[in-house]
């Protein structure tokens, strides 16, 4: 994690002088990502119950399938609920989508 955060600066700063891309830019782009996983985040961390030495092994791993599965639909949810509410403008996400309807 440590490293994630260091790095990141230093990422951004070399992909701006490479590749022409403002910082601004990529930004935009990541916003929506970002926001529902601060969504996710807060959620799981309000929804779990702190961790106490005592918990079994078979609940930590109800709990940990449990959450894993809240985790992605409320992501998702939030993904494509904050992509209505952006009017649904030309995404990754919107890509996906349009290739799944065209398969299925």
């Amino acid at each position: 994690m440590g490293t994630s955060v260091i790095m990141t600066p230093v990422f951004l700063c070399v992909m701006k002088h490479s590749v022409i891309v403002r910082i601004l830019i990529f930004l935009h782009a990541i916003i929506r990502p970002l926001r529902a996983f601060l969504v996710m985040a807060l959620i799981l961390r309000w929804a779990l119950p702190a961790y106490e030495r005592s918990i079994s092994i078979q609940y930590t791993a109800y709990l940990l399938i449990g959450s894993v599965l809240v985790g992605v639909l409320v992501y998702a949810g939030t993904v494509a609920l904050l992509g209505l509410l952006a009017g649904r403008p030309v995404s990754t996400e919107r890509h996906v989508l349009e290739r799944i309807r065209i398969t299925v």
